[in-house]
């Protein structure tokens, strides 16, 4: 994973119990979600026209209490690369202990922002997102950090439908 944003928990991200609510935890991810994307976009020479992202689905696991005055960094890479969608695993630390706060796997598609639907990803986008492939993940073939999926690993990888 590659650290991809930092966040300060203030007061008023807390809720009543007085730990960060879980609304700005999924703000705070989102946020890194659009950094990483972003990268890509760039990497994959797509930063202009008419395609967006749109999430489709967010899972998150809260794994320690995150207090004001935290600072948290956040990492992030690609779990999956679907047809039209690619899946990030993100996990919040605290940067004085690296211990994880919270963990947060997403679904996002590309998206057409004139048709308003969800379409391929273009093989420079594919390629971009390799560069962030999960460490040990079946597409990126026996050794670690390549950035070429070898033929078994596509075949018998992981597929999204989206």
């Amino acid at each position: 994973m590659k650290k991809v944003a930092a966040a300060v928990v203030h007061p008023w991200h807390c809720d009543a119990m007085g730990h960060l609510n879980t609304r700005f935890y999924v703000g705070i991810f989102d946020d890194a979600n659009y950094v990483l994307i972003m990268n890509l976009a760039a990497r994959a020479r797509e930063l202009a026209g008419n395609l967006g992202w749109a999430d489709v689905r967010n899972e998150v696991d809260f794994l320690a209490e995150t207090r004001a005055g935290t600072v948290v960094h956040v990492f992030a890479a690609i779990r999956r690369i679907g047809t039209k969608s690619l899946t990030i695993a993100a996990e919040m630390r605290q940067p004085d202990s690296d211990s994880p706060c919270a963990r947060m796997v997403a679904v996002i598609a590309r998206f057409d922002l004139s048709e308003r639907r969800a379409v391929p990803l273009s093989a420079s986008m594919v390629t971009a997102a390799r560069e962030w492939l999960e460490p040990g993940n079946p597409l990126l073939g026996e050794t670690a950090g390549q950035t070429e999926p070898s033929s078994s690993a596509v075949a018998g990888g992981p597929k999204l439908a989206v």
